[in-house]
């Protein structure tokens, strides 16, 4: 994985950015599976969190429940966490911050 460009460490992160994480994967109607995934990578403008905790909101669960989405998908986007590395052109936020996401 490229990361040119990424801010991967600062002052006060105590692990390195691995290489997968758990979620919890789309598969099927009416099925979620938590799995092992790849880390995404951060590209220009965007900013990696490390999810400390994460929703599911009552349309996800109908895209779950009635495929209104074709899997595999990795749902929820309520999420509290800490920022891991930023990509090119970010300036607001930098690795270490505690931030949450607002749809």
């Amino acid at each position: 994985m490229s990361r040119a460009g990424t801010t991967l460490a600062a002052a006060g992160l105590r692990c390195p950015i691995p290489k997968t994480m758990r979620a919890g994967v789309f598969r099927e109607k009416g099925v979620v599976r938590v799995e092992e995934v790849p880390v995404p990578e951060v590209n220009d403008g965007e900013v990696l969190i490390k999810v400390a905790a994460c929703g599911v909101c009552g349309t996800d669960i109908k895209k779950i429940f009635h495929r209104y989405v074709e899997p595999p998908q990795i749902l929820g986007h309520e999420l509290a966490g800490t920022v891991m590395a930023v990509g090119r052109g970010v300036g607001k936020w930098k690795p270490g911050d505690r931030v949450m996401s607002f749809h």
